[in-house]
């Protein structure tokens, strides 16, 4: 039989602890902090470059806690034939070229440049990535990544013929 005191003091010490890690995860509610900023207009666009956003809302708020990462959603940029630079992206529209030139996020949102380092993307196997994926629905299958990040040890395997994608599934 447990005294009180040291029932007391066991569940003292497990919510200081809930309390810390979710603090922990909360940090990533705050907006990111960025030392160095361009024009967009003057970033070096060529394909394969991926687009980071950090999106401002309730529902990015959420995947921020959820899977401790300042990330909500990616992109990727990929030029056509003709020279026309698109960000290939999976939204609620589903998979989408958006031309860059007339490209918009959220108000509060920041958008973070990584240029793609190494030898080009070979334009025909992009061509037929993106042919492949266009206009395939978004996936709102939130739960078994979630599971996953909480349950490592047990984790569900996303099946293979699933038909929507997300948007770091377009960009890996």
């Amino acid at each position: 039989m447990v005294s009180p005191a040291l029932e007391s003091l066991i569940a003292s010490c497990l919510c200081i602890l809930a309390m810390l890690l979710t603090a922990a995860k909360a940090l990533h509610l705050f907006p990111l902090q960025c030392a160095r900023r361009c024009a967009w207009r003057q970033l070096p666009w060529k394909s394969g470059d991926i687009l980071l956003f950090s999106l401002h809302g309730l529902k990015e708020d959420l995947l921020k806690f959820c899977f401790h990462s300042h990330i909500t959603h990616v992109g990727m940029v990929v030029t056509d034939t003709a020279g026309r630079r698109y960000v290939w992206e999976a939204t609620r529209r589903g998979c989408t070229l958006v031309p860059l030139a007339g490209y918009n996020f959220a108000r509060h949102s920041v958008c973070l440049y990584r240029a793609l380092r190494g030898p080009p993307v070979p334009p025909a196997a992009l061509r037929r990535a993106v042919r492949a994926n266009l206009g395939r629905p978004y996936s709102h299958d939130y739960w078994r990544p979630v599971y996953n990040r909480f349950f490592p040890s047990l984790p569900l395997a996303t099946p293979a013929h699933r038909r929507t994608r997300f948007c770091t599934d377009l960009v890996a």
